[in-house]
């Protein structure tokens, strides 16, 4: 089952991403800024180009801070035979909060959809400084380059399937799934795996749909940790996080 954010992408960032595509030659932007705000993902800034490509690769550092954002940096190659395009950085700073780390992940996949796959030549996920660099960004296409090679088409899609799972609830072999469903966290539940993430829990338990915290702000033994799971019943829908 894939939660969906029932978040979509504005008018004006459509607009402007697709007048950046008509004309790639003539454009001079480098890098859209786009954060969400009011359940739609926005402009939130743009940067034009002062250089090539490699030697604008400052202005990502620039956009990240430690607020989330989607960053869509623009590739220009030289080369016919490469294909330029937009490199899609989401960045999840690590002091972000789980709010927002959950609902950038999770619309992510609807931000690429709409943009339409075929102009990100890469979806990146981006938790500090470094990961915005170029250097970074080298390292990034050095791993990718060293895994089983991937059309453009299989690696979009096998990025969306991450996003995916990220926000699907699994259960065993036997389960059923269902779409459009939203599940809405309360803001202690949210303080609670802010703590969890913080290393002073080590297990939370959520129940579907009321999501009501069963266990919460303890360290336990891995013992002890058994027999409460045990405690819990089995019919009981449950999304458990452990440390």
């Amino acid at each position: 089952m894939t939660t969906q954010t029932g978040i979509q992408v504005s008018q004006e960032l459509q607009e402007l991403f697709s007048k950046a595509n008509q004309k790639p030659a003539e454009n001079s932007l480098r890098l859209i800024k786009a954060t969400i705000s009011e359940d739609v993902v926005a402009v939130f800034a743009t940067y034009p180009a002062e250089g090539d490509w490699q030697n604008d690769f400052h202005l990502l550092s620039e956009a990240g801070n430690k607020e989330a954002a989607y960053l869509f940096y623009r590739i220009d190659q030289e080369e016919a035979s490469e294909k330029s395009g937009w490199v899609l950085f989401t960045y999840i700073p690590d002091g972000a909060k789980v709010k927002d780390r959950m609902i950038y992940a999770a619309t992510k996949a609807t931000v690429i959809r709409q943009l339409g796959a075929s102009n990100i030549l890469q979806s990146i996920h981006s938790t500090s400084q470094e990961d915005l660099s170029l250097e970074g960004y080298q390292q990034y296409l050095a791993q990718s380059q060293a895994e089983a090679p991937l059309t453009e088409e299989e690696s979009i899609r096998q990025q969306l399937k991450k996003t995916e799972e990220i926000t699907a609830y699994g259960t065993t072999s036997r389960s059923s799934h269902v779409s459009n469903v939203n599940l809405t966290l309360d803001p202690e539940t949210y303080s609670i795996l802010d703590d969890y993430l913080a290393g002073n829990t080590n297990l939370v338990m959520l129940v579907i749909p009321s999501c009501l915290l069963i266990l919460n702000h303890c360290r336990i033994s891995t013992a002890r940790l058994k027999r409460c799971m045990q405690s819990i019943a089995a019919a009981l829908p449950k999304l458990p996080w452990i440390n």
